[in-house]
């Protein structure tokens, strides 16, 4: 069977690339100048954290890593109240499929667990392209480290599963044989922030495979800025995920529409393949940063299946619009239900002081 083109879902400052397999070529976005030559992920804006001393009278609950102080996504989605209930735990483990991850980066020091290269048929995912460090960094950069920003899940573990080669592209087959490593090597949650041109047998095979073992599978909407459904985001039990921006508007390059499950902040600062950091924006950046409230929340609620944690992501989502099926992912209230329904106080008396109110947004 020939190869599935796909498309990794990146935002460059001017267009947006889309590398697809066979003929490498781009084409740009509803607002892009011009086609760039650069694969999307590897365009973000350049950051470069500086170290500033934390006031005194600061929060000390809040991190000290520098690009935090210069991000609205994290606040946007009250993930401050969220890490008092949970910041995360190491063995809920988030799978990458993407382009593989750069080990050596300094803001994903003990972030990593074993991996796979379906593209090379080895155990060294490194990261040929850059799309992928990018992607791990939104779900799980550490934090209180002093350098560089946060993920959403400061405290999982993220496992690099390269299925994109340094092209930006890849096989069906290659993400087909990512989604079941993945599965049978202990990911709670898969995140996929490409769109293949068309739908494949054997990818939707592998991930109803993934989801009879308990896996949570999230997905980019793409990048198009149409209502058109994409594959594998469309497919039922995917958790598909558009961009929205800080005034909880959607993105004109974020594809949109009832089929499209949860909205979340369409750009964060990120890891940079090579050890740097970049602004990150795109639907691929939106699918992460839903994947790392997901683990989140599977922290906070070990034993919650799947299906209850989107449930919960979903009940608490504030609603954004009718471009998304629920709205744009509020981690404190879903990290909220989930602490309360997992494990109810012992007597009238053990409270939950930590717990954050109702979201005043929320209709």
């Amino acid at each position: 069977m020939p190869s599935l083109r796909l498309s990794l879902l990146a935002v460059a400052p001017l267009a947006l690339v889309l590398v697809v397999a066979g003929n490498v070529a781009s084409r740009p976005a509803d607002r892009a100048v011009a086609a760039s030559a650069h694969v999307a992920g590897s365009v973000g804006k350049p950051l470069k954290p500086k170290a500033r001393p934390r006031p005194v009278s600061a929060d000390p609950s809040l991190p000290n890593d520098p690009l935090w102080r210069d991000s609205w996504s994290l606040t946007k989605v009250r993930a401050p109240a969220a890490w008092k209930v949970t910041k995360g735990a190491a063995e809920v483990v988030v799978a990458v499929l993407d382009t593989g991850v750069d080990r050596s980066h300094p803001d994903l020091q003990g972030a990593l667990v074993e991996g796979w290269d379906a593209v090379n048929e080895d155990a060294d995912p490194s990261d040929d392209h850059g799309h992928g460090t990018l992607v791990a960094g939104v779900v799980a950069a550490r934090s209180n480290n002093g350098i560089g920003g946060v993920g959403a899940c400061s405290r999982c573990s993220v496992m690099p599963v390269k299925v994109i080669g340094a092209d930006g592209s890849g096989s069906a087959a290659d993400i087909r044989e990512g989604i079941v490593w993945a599965a049978d090597h202990g990911a709670r949650v898969i995140n996929m922030s490409f769109v293949m041109t068309g739908r494949d047998e054997g990818v939707a095979s592998a991930l109803e495979y993934a989801r009879s073992k308990g896996v949570l599978i999230v997905a980019a909407a793409g990048n198009s800025g149409s209502a058109d459904v994409t594959f594998p985001a469309g497919e039922p039990g995917v958790v598909s995920v558009t961009g929205t921006d800080a005034a909880d508007g959607r993105y004109s390059w974020a594809s949109y529409g009832s089929w499209v499950t949860l909205a979340a902040p369409g750009c964060s600062p990120s890891t940079q393949a090579g050890g740097g950091y970049a602004d990150f924006c795109g639907t691929s950046s939106a699918a992460a940063f839903a994947s790392g409230i997901a683990a989140l929340a599977r922290s906070a609620s070990v034993t919650a299946s799947a299906e209850r944690i989107v449930a919960a992501m979903s009940s608490g989502a504030v609603r954004v619009g009718d471009f998304v099926a629920t709205g744009r992912v509020d981690a404190a209230a879903t990290t909220a239900t989930l602490s309360v329904s997992c494990c109810p106080p012992a007597s009238p008396a053990d409270t939950r002081p930590d717990l954050p109110e109702p979201h005043p947004n929320r209709l």
